[in-house]
């Protein structure tokens, strides 16, 4: 683990006049010169974990000082049970969070992930308004919240019965989806509220691309990767999931503190070769990041991800580092309504093989090991809570999150 950042497991005793009281302290730095507003950060080190397994979960509480803290255990079948947690931290602020019994508070979900569908309607072959050719539309039905989908076969673009056009995750900062058809690409809605908003969006296909209240659809995705979707690079050009066989979508969790969306992608067909894809997307509460788990059924020389190129967008690089991740990004006017939106993407430095460009997409083209790879994308926005609206504070930003993901403080 990141020395920066190393998470170690503290027993002290508080001595009173006739009693000795245990008390657990789990002790966390913020490696920043700015203080952090909740930083939801994970919990994973061994003697940490057997120090909360003490405590029986229905009785844990965990304590900033004399503040109870918000917390959510992830139970992960390959890695272990882990706890995420929510505080502040003061520039470079070193702070035991302790742990005690009692009744935790409950908190508000300040994440969430939809998977809508609707039920009860029938097919029809005819006439989409938005292409003018014949395909099938889902007419008729009610909408539906459901755990888990396998995509229908007749499923395409503006078909009607997935809301969204496909499953949608969200934070307290920011909302995406991706598409559920041949384009596989992921849309960015910004948000002027801190508020969960997605359940009451889009009932009605496209009354999102209207500003609102909440916020509106920002991102023009056409058929480029979109931000932080999934492709193999050949041929000079970023190749996506568009030529599947089978999709299947499902809901690990919904949590207050984090929110997870797995989705099999069975026989991809990329370069002339098959495999199966399994993508792990999840955001937690207070960050704009989305991490991407991606797993292959056989061995690939690449996999790569990134975002649309827009020539109001100013291309942004880390500069060279030793360090665990580096990024790529965008900034500049290249919202749906010609104002200010950031893209980013979070990537292994070691599995770094090149950065390229095609006619639709800015690149980063990574190599698997044990044919996975993990990375983050993001999208910050002028008009949220960010109130990012300027390269110098976007770059600001881009390194804050690369030293939280070198010191191991984002999930």
């Amino acid at each position: 683990m990141n020395k920066i950042c190393f998470i170690l497991c503290l027993i002290f005793f508080l001595s009173g006049c006739n009693h000795k009281e245990e008390i657990h302290g789990i002790i966390v730095k913020n490696p920043l010169s700015d203080s952090l507003k909740g930083i939801t950060f994970p919990i994973k080190d061994n003697a940490d974990m057997q120090l909360i397994s003490a405590i029986p979960l229905s009785s844990l509480i965990f304590m900033d000082g004399d503040r109870e803290v918000p917390y959510q255990r992830i139970y992960n079948k390959d890695n272990g049970t882990y706890y995420l947690l929510q505080t502040d931290f003061a520039p470079n602020e070193i702070k035991i969070i302790t742990l005690k019994k009692g009744t935790p508070k409950k908190y508000k979900p300040k994440t969430q992930l939809i998977i809508n569908v609707k039920d009860g309607g029938n097919w029809f072959w005819e006439k989409s308004e938005d292409t003018d050719e014949k395909q099938y539309i889902y007419r008729g039905g009610i909408w539906s919240n459901v755990n888990s989908l396998w995509v229908d076969s007749k499923h395409v673009e503006n078909s009607l019965d997935i809301r969204y056009e496909g499953p949608v995750w969200e934070s307290d900062k920011i909302a995406y989806r991706f598409y559920l058809d041949r384009r596989n690409a992921t849309d960015i809605f910004g948000k002027k509220t801190d508020a969960l908003v997605m359940q009451n969006v889009g009932k009605e296909f496209g009354t999102y691309y209207s500003m609102s209240d909440w916020g509106m659809d920002i991102f023009t995705v056409g058929n480029s990767l979109g931000i932080g979707s999934l492709g193999y690079w050949a041929n000079s050009k970023a190749n996506g999931l568009a030529k599947v066989a089978r999709t299947n979508c499902r809901i690990d969790y919904n949590g207050i503190l984090e929110s997870k969306l797995t989705t099999n992608y069975y026989y991809w067909q990329y370069n002339g070769g098959t495999t199966d894809i399994c993508s792990e997307l999840s955001i937690c509460a207070g960050s704009y990041l989305t991490k991407a788990h991606i797993v292959s059924t056989e061995e690939l020389d690449n996999l790569c991800t990134g975002f649309v190129r827009n020539e109001k967008g100013k291309l942004i690089t880390s500069a060279e580092s030793t360090g665990e991740w580096s990024y790529i990004g965008t900034f500049g006017k290249q919202s749906i309504i010609n104002d200010n939106l950031g893209l980013a993407i979070f990537y292994k430095t070691k599995d770094f093989i090149a950065l390229k460009d095609d006619s639709l997409n800015h690149v980063v083209i990574i190599k698997p090991e044990n044919r996975e790879i993990t990375y983050y994308f993001c999208g910050i926005w002028g008009q949220d809570s960010s109130r990012i609206d300027s390269m110098g504070q976007f770059k600001d930003f881009l390194k804050k999150q690369q030293a939280l993901l070198n010191a191991h403080l984002v999930d």
